[in-house]
This record gives structure tokens, sequence and C-alpha cells, in this order.
């Protein structure tokens, strides 16, 4: 069953509070992190590697020893700059979606639920400037039990995948209301499987 991942500050004041490492007043988005408030980022990329390092997680080897390197640069890069940017996070998410290919996540639940957590934080400090609220949360949970329901979508991930991304940021912050945000999924998709169909034809 799908769990949002709602940050509580409240709750967990030793935990990295998004909306006070991003600088406002900083034209070029760079957000800055200080020890030791930087473990949400890096912490969760560190477990990556873990799983990517198992032997009984399948991925081919050269895939394997690349997507490492990749991670490792990524850990080092943040934690001697102790700054986050947002080219990070670009890598970040790619790195998740090139994960999301090459191994087949549903034969990994605790591997899946890093992912997942992952391109969610690197998503919200790519998009937003204010937390995420459960509210918001909500309201995706709502979305995605709609598109699940309708066979659209099977995992939330796929909310942001591509495209979605942009649907999702969109209907978060009330630029779409739920049913402009379904269309536009259903748009989405639609073009998707007539692109399929046609990569199909000889």
């Amino acid at each position: 069953m799908f769990t949002p991942y709602c940050p509580s500050v409240e709750h967990h004041p030793s935990r990295t509070n998004p909306a006070n490492i991003i600088n406002p007043t900083d034209t070029t988005k760079t957000m800055i992190i200080k020890r030791p408030e930087l473990t949400d980022f890096v912490t969760l990329f560190q477990e990556i590697i873990a799983h990517v390092r198992d032997d009984t997680v399948k991925i081919f080897p050269k895939e394997k020893h690349r997507i490492i390197e990749l991670v490792e640069q990524l850990v080092s890069d943040t934690l001697e700059q102790q700054r986050v940017e947002v080219r990070h996070i670009h890598q970040a998410l790619e790195l998740v979606e090139r994960l999301s290919v090459v191994v087949n996540l549903e034969r990994y639940d605790q591997f899946n639920l890093l992912i997942e957590r992952a391109r969610k934080i690197a998503t919200y400090l790519l998009n937003n400037d204010e937390p995420l609220s459960c509210q918001d949360e909500e309201k995706m949970h709502l979305l995605f039990s709609y598109l699940k329901n309708r066979q659209m979508v099977s995992q939330p991930t796929q909310l942001t995948e591509g495209n979605g991304l942009h649907i999702a940021t969109a209907y978060r912050k009330g630029q779409l209301n739920l049913n402009e945000a379904i269309d536009a999924y259903r748009a989405q998709f639609a073009c998707q499987h007539r692109l399929q169909f046609v990569q199909l034809q000889p």
C-alpha cells in the first residue's frame, strides 16, 4: 500500500527542514546545507550505494560499476562543498531514473522504498520553496489512487517520471485541479502508448 512520505519537522526537530536549506534571495537557486544537516540527501544515496553493491541485487556489472562511480561522485561533491546545488539534484534524479530502468525494483522492496524517497526529496528540493505538507501528500495519494483504479499507473513513482514531474508539481502547487491533472496524465499516457505502438511497427 502506498504511504506518502510526509516530512514532519515539528515531531523530528533534529532532522533537516528543507525550507531552511533554501536561500530564497539567491537568484542562482543554490541550495546550501551546513553540517550536520546533510543527512536527508547524502545518507539516502549512501544507502542506495550499499544496495547497488549488494550481490543479491541483480545489475549488469558494467552498469553497476558506472552507477556506483556516479553516486560516489555525487556524495563526495556534496560533502566536500557542504552544499547541494541544482546540478546535484538533477544528477540525483537522473541516477534514480536510471536505477528504475536497470533494476527490477519490484523484487527489492527496501531498495524500491529508498529510490522512491530519494526521488521525492530531490523533486521537492528542485521544485518547492515550502515544505510539502501532509495535505499535499494526501492530494497526491488521491490522484494516484484514482489513476491506479483505472489501471493507468501501478506505482506512485510513475507520477513523477518524465513529463509527469511537471504535472505533479503543478497539481501540488494548485495550478491544476484534480480533474485537470487526471486529464494531463491521461493525455501523457495516451501519447506514450502511441509512441510505443509506432516503434513496434515494421
